[in-house]
């Protein structure tokens, strides 16, 4: 558990003493004359954190904060090599404090288990003079060289971010820099397709912890005496209808778990083909016969036993892996981590730090102030974190920086998201949803069983739809 005066501490010492102690180290500040270390930190990351696409005069402005007087040519000669080198292990060094909200979200699906992970990972393209600092995945020739992967876990019951960790992006998810860090007994780890691994899941599950994901279109399956069993004759054939039992999975593992599937409305399955032709027409491949057959279903393993997870609950955590993916597209579309107005190459690395930084203050600040607001409830389910939002202007941030903030300067507009800038987050939010508690048809839109056993033309329901995919649906429908 993180307090706000232990946030305040290690402000305090990052923001301001190491600082200095690694803009020396270095090379970044080699002789203090306007600029020390904490005052070209502040500079950077509060001027970036209100404005992403602030220019070379406004960060200028943004240093009379910290009482400098800078030109912005001045402050352009600062975005160097060592520059960036200063910026990284700062970065680091914030990326390793551990911050989480005081109190679990009270869902009881949730106090279920000791904790529930989210994975996740993102790619940055970055200019092609950067391949030697992050190699990216190459491609076509002078494109794609040099990449950086950001990699994320959530903690969904008390907010906490481990993270982001980089790697070059040609890391694949299943190499994640998290791979070896255990989670604690009782836990709930969920992840996307990339990061299946089956020695994973059962040393996971050796250790006490429990695993959710997709099925591979490509997966074999075995009985639990270990006879080959054929996918085929499993699959339900009327839409909402279910199907679950006992397998047995991995070539060499043949880890025991609990195969869920559901037949899901023809307009989402369409949808979800309309997705394999894109995608494999990005990838210049041609789509795979048994994920174009399989798009009729949705197929989840878990190795949680029945009586702690039913079906209906495993399909309702599983759609919260969008909560990443939402993260995710707030930092790039609001935090704007992937732009930037320049092409000088360490200016681009110095950018996308120091607004990595300023992103990780913003969620310290919403876990401590704002974790229990009524109305953090995430899209759809209402499971497991804040609505995550760029909270606006106004006393909140501000009041919520200055008791923290560690420098002596007043902090003014430093900490405050441009209005316009909070009008179109909130156009981006989904409308809060009823509380999974409730598990419900009106509050699982996209779910089928609270209205199954009452009627069995349930799909003729007035209130629209029933398809798995609502009309509020994910950024990759055919991902859960």
């Amino acid at each position: 558990m993180a307090n706000v005066a232990h946030v305040e501490q290690s402000l305090k010492h990052i923001l301001e003493e190491r600082a200095n102690v690694l803009a020396r180290e270095t090379g970044c500040i080699e002789r203090q004359r306007k600029f020390s270390g904490a005052d070209l930190l502040q500079t950077l990351v509060f001027g970036w954190l209100s404005h992403p696409d602030a220019s070379l005069e406004r960060l200028a402005s943004m240093a009379t904060i910290r009482k400098v007087e800078v030109t912005d040519t001045a402050l352009h000669k600062r975005f160097t090599e060592p520059c960036a080198h200063f910026l990284h292990a700062v970065f680091e060094e914030m990326a390793s404090v551990v911050v989480e909200a005081s109190q679990d979200v009270p869902l009881e699906l949730l106090c279920r288990f000791q904790s529930v992970v989210l994975e996740d990972s993102s790619s940055i393209a970055l200019p092609e003079e950067l391949a030697e600092q992050w190699q990216g995945c190459g491609g076509s020739p002078g494109k794609g060289q040099a990449a950086v992967k950001l990699h994320v876990r959530w903690e969904l019951k008390r907010g906490q971010v481990q993270g982001p960790r980089l790697t070059h992006g040609r890391i694949i998810d299943r190499s994640s820099p998290f791979k070896d860090d255990g989670l604690p007994v009782g836990s709930l780890y969920i992840a996307d397709l990339g990061y299946l691994d089956w020695g994973a899941i059962a040393a996971r599950r050796a250790a006490g912890s429990y695993t959710l994901t997709r099925a591979q279109a490509r997966t074999n399956y075995w009985t639990p005496e270990g006879k080959p069993l054929e996918l085929d004759a499993l699959l339900p054939q009327q839409v909402g209808q279910t199907h679950e039992r006992w397998v047995r999975v991995g070539k060499e593992h043949r880890h025991l778990m609990r195969l869920l599937i559901l037949r899901v409305p023809q307009d989402g399955a369409s949808r979800r083909r309309a997705n394999l032709e894109a995608d494999a027409k990005r990838r210049a491949q041609p789509v795979r016969e048994q994920a174009w057959k399989l798009a009729d279903w949705t197929i989840l393993l878990t190795d949680v036993p029945a009586n702690l997870l039913n079906l209906q609950e495993a399909l309702v955590l599983v759609r919260e892996r969008w909560q990443m993916e939402m993260l995710y597209k707030l930092w790039k579309q609001y935090g704007r981590i992937d732009e930037w107005r320049t092409t000088n190459p360490w200016r681009v690395l110095c950018e996308l730090y120091a607004k990595l930084i300023g992103l990780l203050l913003q969620h310290w600040l919403i876990l401590l102030f704002a974790w229990q607001d009524e109305q953090r409830r995430m899209p759809q389910t209402g499971t497991g974190g804040p609505r995550y939002r760029q909270f606006a202007a106004g006393s909140f941030c501000r009041g919520a920086l200055v008791s923290l903030c560690p420098t002596s300067h007043p902090t003014s507009h430093a900490f405050r998201v441009p209005n316009e800038q909070a009008q179109k987050a909130s156009q981006f939010r989904p409308t809060p949803p009823a509380e999974i508690d409730q598990l419900g048809f009106e509050s699982l839109s996209w779910c089928v069983w609270g209205v199954m056993q009452k009627s069995p033309n349930w799909y003729n329901y007035p209130g629209g739809s029933h398809d798995l995919l609502s009309a509020q649906q994910p950024p990759s429908p055919e991902e859960f």
